[in-house]
């Protein structure tokens, strides 16, 4: 397994597993018994580069967090979120007169 080999011959001191925890919570599991090898985590773009380039670092964080709150709530993680519907979300939040 490359993360073994990387932490193994020191090329890195720590595997960051965050991204994939927040959309596949039995990733660890799925790793150690060897039901899955590689776990990707595409970035979060909705395809114009103007948009992507600008907001795209806060639009997969914005992701990522509804990701986190919807396992938080008991409700399964939903992978094919939209990058639009994210951004759409961003603004809508940008807008709220109450933030907290």
């Amino acid at each position: 397994m490359a993360m073994n080999d990387a932490l193994a011959d020191g090329s890195v001191d720590i595997v960051g597993m965050a991204k994939p925890y927040a959309v596949m919570p039995d990733v660890a599991n799925k790793l150690l018994n060897g039901s899955v090898q590689k776990v990707a985590t595409p970035p979060v773009r909705t395809g114009v580069k103007m948009i992507d380039q600008k907001v795209g670092g806060f639009l997969e964080l914005y992701w990522y967090t509804k990701q986190l709150h919807l396992l938080g709530s008991g409700l399964p993680p939903q992978p094919g979120y939209s990058a639009w519907k994210t951004l759409w979300a961003i603004l809508k939040d940008g807008f709220r007169k109450e933030r907290a």
